[in-house]
C-alpha cells in the first residue's frame, strides 16, 4: 500500500519527538531531508550487514555504504549480542532520513516508519540473522 502524505507527516513528527526541540528538528528534517536524532529516547538502533534478507518488519534505513539500521526498542542495545552487528543506544545519535526518502542518494528508508511507534522486534531480527547470534 502506498504511503500517504498524512503517513509521512505523522512519521516525521514521531521521529523528531525524541528531540529536545522537535519543531526545530522537524523544520530541519523537511528542509535537509535528514536529521541527526538521539538514540535511547524512543528507540535504539542495530547496524546490520547489507546482505540480511528477508528483512524483519519495522523501520530500517540504509546508509550510502549499504549498511542497514534497524530501529529497535530502547534497551535493546544494552543486551544485544550478534556477530557482525553493532548495537547503538544512548548517548549516541544517528542520522536518519525524512520518512518520504525511500531511495538514494544519501541515507534512505528501506522500510520507513509509519508514525505509530512500531519498531523492529529484536527477536525477529535475531531470527533473520540466524547463525550470526553470538
Amino acid at each position: 500500500m502506498p504511503t500517504t502524505m498524512h503517513d509521512t507527516t505523522r512519521a516525521a513528527e514521531w521521529l523528531v519527538s525524541a528531540c529536545r526541540d522537535p519543531e526545530g528538528r522537524l523544520r530541519w528534517l523537511a528542509s535537509a531531508g535528514q536529521a541527526i536524532l538521539p538514540l535511547g529516547v524512543h528507540w535504539d538502533a542495530v547496524r546490520i550487514p547489507a546482505d540480511v534478507s528477508p528483512l524483519p518488519h519495522g523501520p530500517i534505513a540504509r546508509d550510502p555504504l549499504g549498511a542497514l539500521y534497524a530501529l529497535v526498542p530502547v534497551g535493546t542495545a544494552a543486551t544485544w549480542s550478534a556477530r557482525g552487528t553493532e548495537p547503538m543506544g544512548a548517548p549516541r545519535y544517528l542520522q536518519l532520513p525524512a520518512p518520504e526518502r525511500t531511495a538514494p542518494p544519501g541515507i534512505y528508508w528501506v522500510q520507513p516508519p509509519d508514525g505509530s511507534g512500531a519498531l523492529v522486534d529484536p527477536d525477529e531480527l535475531l531470527q533473520v540473522l540466524g547463525g550470526r547470534a553470538a
